[in-house]
């Protein structure tokens, strides 16, 4: 009887989690290559296909261990060796996972929809040969993304707000209905999933 009971639970406890780690880029929804812009990634046509890539040795990589390198080229149409500076990228997408470019740095999105929730990071190095290091107080912020516009939001109970009232009524009056602002922050993550769910983010809506 108890281990019916055990099994009974488990969805729900599991149903009740608030992780960002859900991820809904695993199937090729997101082309792998670079996107210059945000209406290249809306629309999932990378302006810079994977396979022109390179750096200076002549070798092929992965989209983001190109970004990685200190020096970005790509082959143009013409077969031309082009530089690209690293703020020129929007975004990338490699292996189904989509990065931001924040500050010449590729931040993964942890939830893709329409709206989308990452974290920017940036590692430390107090002296060459020094570990990298995050100070996860000052510099990991988590960000939200809204896909209909490529505007960017702080991940904050202001920001939810905001959002919602201008977006899903409903929703907005749901989380407004909650009275402890612990509970609310706690919260945000669910109702990202919450409005991902109720306005699913579809190939036919970027193209």
């Amino acid at each position: 009887m108890h281990k019916l009971l055990l099994l009974l639970l488990i969805p729900l406890w599991s149903s009740g989690q608030t992780s960002p780690n859900k991820e809904l880029t695993k199937s090729g929804v997101f082309p792998d290559g670079v996107y210059l812009s945000f209406q290249q990634l809306k629309d999932g046509k990378p302006g810079i296909q994977p396979a022109q890539l390179q750096i200076r040795a002549e070798k092929t990589m992965s989209v983001r261990q190109w970004f990685k390198t200190d020096s970005l080229f790509y082959i143009n149409n013409f077969g031309k060796k082009n530089p690209i500076p690293p703020d020129s990228v929007f975004a990338f997408a490699d292996d189904g996972d989509v990065y931001i470019q924040r500050k010449g740095i590729g931040h993964k999105f942890t939830i893709v929809g329409s709206l989308c929730y990452f974290t920017e990071s940036y590692p430390i190095k107090n002296a060459p040969l020094s570990p990298v290091t995050i100070d996860h107080a000052k510099d990991v912020i988590p960000r939200m993304m809204d896909f209909e516009t490529g505007e960017f939001h702080a991940y904050s109970i202001s920001s939810m707000e905001e959002f919602l009232k201008g977006h899903d009524n409903e929703l907005y009056d749901e989380y407004m209905a909650i009275d402890n602002l612990k509970h609310k922050r706690q919260l945000l993550i669910r109702y990202i999933e919450k409005y991902n769910e109720r306005h699913p983010l579809t190939t036919s809506t970027r193209l």
